[in-house]
C-alpha cells in the first residue's frame, strides 16, 4: 500500500493499492471507507491535488463501491 497523510481539516489519511486498486480514506474522526476499482490516475490526483476535500466530493464519493472498515 502506498500511503498519504493529507494536509486537510476532514481527511486525515489516504491509502491506495495499485494491485487491486483499493483506495482507503481515514477521516479525521476516525472512520475509514475502502473503496473499489479506482484507477492509478485518481490516486496520482490525490497525491498532487491543492485539495484533496474537493477532490474526493467530485471523483471519489459516490463513483466508486465501497464499504466502510470500521
Amino acid at each position: 500500500m502506498e500511503k498519504t497523510f493529507i494536509n486537510s481539516s476532514q481527511i486525515d489519511k489516504v491509502e491506495y493499492n495499485p494491485e487491486t486498486q483499493e483506495l482507503d480514506i481515514t477521516f479525521k474522526r476516525g472512520v475509514q471507507y475502502r473503496y473499489y476499482q479506482v484507477p492509478p490516475e485518481i490516486w496520482d490526483e490525490v497525491q498532487t491535488t491543492a485539495s484533496i476535500t474537493s477532490l474526493f466530493y467530485q471523483k471519489i464519493k459516490n463513483h466508486f463501491k465501497y464499504q466502510r472498515l470500521n
